[in-house]
């Protein structure tokens, strides 16, 4: 089926990298209408974004009447209606909505990181280990979210557009009733489809070049939305700033700074001790690298794409701060074979090599598929809103 239009629905404001990654300018070249529907009023209206792409066909939904008016409005049965938002309690309502509507759904699972839990047991003594009221509460609302959809209470995603063989735990609670329901697409992640389009253009040099790919942790925008508690930025930049000393004195190569998209505040300052901060140029920098540092950024695709040595980077007051830090290395560390080092550590072990067949492994289960491996996302995704397929 040829869909004529397609609605991307999300509770935070439209940013350029929304835009970009969904492949709006590629739709509306070939004749396909888009809009976003901004319903940050309906979750986040207190807070103040900065970070707004103006796009002409932005709606925003300001009460849950205008947005039913405005569906109740759409030739529906051509629409495809996709979710930027994670399925967890809160937007249950909202499902139930899209439910009554009969809306066409979508989701892209892309960008998940491998199981942190080793078992249902571990994840059990997990959360009874780090439970709290809050918690608790989080946790029995989930059970619910998750129990509405697999009752048909709210309606499951009719199309999933999945990189890797795990890529749909990206979209939240009740993916497992999902991916038995939906017609699946095989895509890859964004960071993989650069990867494709840059190792066509450059070669792959290995240059004295070391690049840390920055997450933004004490700022990061998410913290704000979703009341997370995070470091304190001066005593986090201090220990990754000593550490970059150490690095670079051992090794005689200089790190620069791959910085994360949402960075706007390192365009004002530099918190990496004047090191050499780089905007939009990840990728370009692990190609051109001979080590990448991280923390558990969803960027650690990179280096795996390229064969890169990688080093993922941990500290006591990381770890004391968030709760499942140390299970996310530990689980990437598991499934990709790469180095955990402790920035509170004197001694600095650098990989001597990697192993491919791990990296392999992990391509095919987080990053891409033998059928789209070959392929970009935006090829597929168009191919399939303009013939079904």
């Amino acid at each position: 089926m040829r869909f004529e239009k397609v609605v991307f629905i999300g509770y935070f404001p439209l940013t350029s990298v929304i835009y970009n990654e969904h492949y709006f300018e590629i739709l509306l070249q070939n004749n396909i209408d888009v809009e976003y529907l901004d319903l940050k009023d309906l979750f986040f209206s207190k807070i103040v974004n900065s970070d707004h792409f103006r796009y002409k066909n932005t709606l925003y939904m300001k009460s849950y009447d205008d947005l039913k008016k405005y569906l109740s409005t759409q030739d529906n049965t051509r629409t495809l209606y996709i979710s930027l938002m994670t399925f967890e309690w809160r937007i249950v309502k909202l499902f139930r909505i899209f439910t009554k509507h009969r809306l066409i759904l979508g989701v892209f699972g892309r960008g998940v990181f491998p199981n942190v839990y080793t078992s249902k047991a571990s994840k059990y003594f997990f959360n009874l280990k780090s439970i709290n009221f809050r918690r608790l509460k989080g946790l029995i609302q989930n059970r619910l979210a998750k129990y509405s959809k697999s009752t048909g209470y709210v309606k499951s995603y009719d199309f999933i557009f999945k990189a890797g063989e795990y890529g749909h735990f990206a979209f939240g609670y009740g993916c497992e009733t999902d991916i038995l329901k939906a017609k699946v697409i095989d895509i890859n992640t964004v960071d993989y489809d650069r990867y494709q389009i840059d190792k066509r253009t450059r070669e792959n040099v290995n240059s004295e070049k070391v690049v840390f790919i920055d997450q933004y942790i004490p700022y990061h925008p998410d913290t704000i939305y979703f009341n997370i508690k995070t470091v304190e930025p001066e005593i986090y930049y201090n220990k990754l700033n000593a550490f970059f000393d150490r690095f670079e004195i051992l090794t005689g190569k200089k790190i620069v700074i791959a910085a994360h998209p949402k960075a706007a505040l390192y365009k004002e300052m530099n918190p990496f001790n004047d090191r050499i901060i780089f905007f939009n140029k990840t990728s370009d920098l692990v190609k051109e690298s001979s080590v990448v540092l991280t923390h558990h950024s969803t960027a650690i695709s990179l280096p795996i794409c390229y064969n890169k040595k990688a080093i993922l980077l941990t500290s006591q007051d990381l770890e004391d701060t968030f709760v499942d830090f140390k299970m996310v290395l530990n689980a990437i560390n598991k499934a990709s074979g790469i180095t955990i080092l402790s920035m509170d550590d004197e001694m600095i072990n650098i990989p001597d090599n990697i192993d491919q067949t791990t990296y392999d492994d992990y391509k095919y289960k987080y990053l891409t598929s033998k059928l789209s491996k070959d392929r970009t996302t935006e090829e597929i995704f168009l191919n399939f809103i303009l013939n079904g397929s």
